[in-house]
């Protein structure tokens, strides 16, 4: 309780302090000299024990910046190049760089948004590419409204080009972005997916691959690991084999579990998803399963969002969902030893159920957000459930930048418009960010901080990205 004060007391301060806000803005501006800024040199210091060479001025800010580092571990910071080895997103193939940029957009964030719970970043720290809307299966759940590869359409030329893909990497380099997720449709199926793939790793982001995994063979997962993708995220319909062929391809549950085998052959870090919907609402154990047999090292459980209203066959009525995802916090205790992380995703919704079932003590996990290292819990408001427009971000197969995938609001296209800018203005995002502005349920919930609701499902049901989200069956 005192860190937590201590902590609330310490980042408060950082709005109000002209000395702290001068300091942050010190070690967070590049040296044109150096080429570096004096936050990423005390970084690097740290991880690599090599002192670096600098120039006159950035010598006197290092030494007197890096003093005080020590004290950060009264908040259980890495300071030092083992504890570095604890830092949750580095097992998930995030680099040093990536972390470096996280920092400074972390520490940035504050200055220019405030003190708030959850915290707003500087910038998109993780972007979802949708490389193109073209799929070789037709699955009834998709969000992107994809087209079948096996259709002669023109549809497809709409994808970006390499050019402009490539351009679009720069322009999210500069910005600040620190992680690129690779989707579509599936992004496999672009000729030139590769060439995107490797430049984007050559310029530092920390990347990964979202696909059905259906044409990924022994060659294929080897391109994916020479080009330098670090996590290959790979969907199935339903843990049993007829009813994800009957909703997919004939074949394509085999292929996909081929693909998780070839993959960890590599020595890719795996993750094996399925989406929440009504024709799969008794297989949690069965995934489990599933994921555990083949040697998956992440178990996704992705909560449905509907791209339409009235009514879905597919969707999970809000007691049958909230039983569910009892469950697969029940099963976890079961299976948390076979895997790097069990998580639900697209579902904020949890950190609800999360609370009360760890009796209202410290909280470990909220969705993807895993705390591996007693004490880290505490952090949990700052986390605050729904990263849409706090720090992520993503772009269509035609460059329009979206707050999340599922929240397809056009902000503007990448290539004509200043990121940084809209990052900052966009009347869109600065409204999902407050949640003091939230209607309904979601507005008077006490788990609003570290929840926050699917701010899609809100818009997808009413127009109003303000309103309380439907699927949530919790009455404050």
């Amino acid at each position: 309780m005192i860190r937590n004060k201590l902590m609330d007391i310490g980042l408060y301060s950082l709005t109000i302090n002209p000395l702290i806000k001068y300091s942050i803005k010190e070690i967070t501006t590049k040296c044109t000299k150096c080429n570096n800024t004096i936050l990423g040199q005390i970084i690097k210091d740290i991880e690599t024990e090599e002192h670096p060479i600098l120039c006159r001025r950035c010598t006197v800010l290092f030494h007197l910046f890096k003093i005080w580092i020590p004290f950060l571990k009264i908040f259980d910071f890495a300071v030092s190049r083992e504890s570095f080895k604890n830092v949750p997103t580095f097992n998930e193939g995030y680099s040093l760089t990536s972390y470096t940029i996280g920092a400074h957009s972390f520490l940035k964030g504050i200055l220019f948004f405030g003190y708030r719970k959850p915290l707003i970043f500087d910038s998109p720290i993780s972007v979802v590419l949708e490389l193109t809307r073209l799929c070789n299966l037709n699955c009834n759940y998709c969000y992107a409204h994809t087209f079948n590869s096996d259709l002669n359409t023109p549809k497809y030329n709409l994808d970006l080009s390499t050019d402009k893909w490539l351009k679009a990497i720069d322009i999210l380099k500069e910005a600040g972005v620190a992680s690129l997720v690779f989707s579509g449709g599936e992004p496999l199926l672009r000729e030139d997916f590769f060439t995107i793939a490797e430049y984007a790793n050559k310029q530092d982001f920390a990347t990964s691959l979202a696909t059905n995994g259906t044409t990924i063979d022994k060659k294929i997962a080897q391109k994916i690991k020479e080009s330098g993708i670090n996590y290959v995220q790979i969907s199935v319909f339903s843990s049993i084999e007829e009813t994800n062929d009957a909703n997919r391809k004939k074949d394509s549950f085999k292929k996909s579990i081929n693909a998780v085998r070839f993959c960890k052959e590599q020595g890719l870090t795996v993750g094996l998803s399925l989406t929440l919907t009504s024709l799969v609402k008794d297989e949690i154990q069965s995934f489990l399963e599933l994921g555990k047999n083949v040697g998956a090292d992440v178990c996704i459980f992705l909560n449905y969002v509907p791209f339409g209203k009235g009514n879905d066959l597919l969707s999970l009525d809000n007691g049958d969902k909230e039983k569910i995802l009892t469950e697969i916090l029940n099963k976890r205790k079961e299976y948390d030893r076979y895997f790097r992380k069990i998580v639900v995703l697209q579902a904020p919704e949890i950190s609800q159920i999360h609370y009360e079932k760890q009796n209202n003590k410290e909280l470990m996990q909220i969705g993807v957000t895993k705390f591996d290292k007693p004490g880290w819990g505490k952090y949990i408001e700052y986390v605050g459930g729904c990263s849409a427009g706090r720090f992520l971000l993503a772009i269509s197969n035609e460059g329009t930048i979206m707050p999340c995938p599922f929240l397809r609001m056009n902000l503007g296209n990448i290539l004509n418009s200043d990121l940084n800018l809209i990052w900052r203005n966009s009347d869109v995002l600065n409204q999902i960010r407050d949640r003091n502005n939230w209607e309904g349920k979601c507005g008077n919930c006490k788990y609003k901080i570290i929840c926050g609701g699917c701010r899609a499902r809100s818009y997808i049901n009413s127009n109003n990205i303000l309103a309380e989200d439907p699927s949530c069956s919790y009455c404050t």
